[in-house]
């Protein structure tokens, strides 16, 4: 009897999770775009997100945003009762280098697991911070025509 009271006990303290959670949303979105921008040198380039809308909840903390299986910090505009929030992700990965020595092998990164694997190519997650949870929100996101820059 005490080792399934244990058993319970571990189940119930251990199943809590910390992962993200998606409830209603604190911003009610009127526009969600992302736009591809390629700078004038080879390898450089990367993809601008913006998101606005009406806040209907105000004590949340926009954290970051994930689109194409990459991440950004966000960066948040609020004017009266209108949010921007945008975002840049960089498109190019560096190349890690494979290698014995040990100056050579400085810089390189571990692969990192895709926190949401299951996204379609136009779907974006944003996190926020609300009450101390980690939270987020699914988007859809509509293409931009791309811009060059020089």
């Amino acid at each position: 009897m005490k080792a399934i009271y244990m058993l319970v006990s571990f189940f119930i303290v251990f199943s809590c999770s910390t992962k993200p959670k998606e409830k209603s949303s604190p911003i009610s979105i009127e526009k969600a775009t992302y736009q591809y921008w390629h700078g004038g040198v080879k390898g450089v380039g990367g993809i601008n997100i913006a998101i606005s809308g009406k806040r209907i909840m105000k004590n949340c903390t926009y954290t970051s945003i994930y689109f194409l299986g990459k991440s950004s910090k966000t960066t948040v505009n609020i004017k009266d009762e209108n949010i921007v929030i945008t975002a840049n992700i960089n498109r190019y990965k560096r190349q890690n280098t494979i290698s014995s020595s040990m100056q050579e092998e400085y810089g390189n990164t571990s692969s990192i697991k895709l926190k949401y694997p299951n996204l379609a190519k136009n779907e974006a997650i944003l996190e926020y911070i609300m009450d101390g949870d980690l939270q987020f929100i699914k988007l859809s996101l509509e293409k931009k025509e791309s811009m060059d820059l020089e």
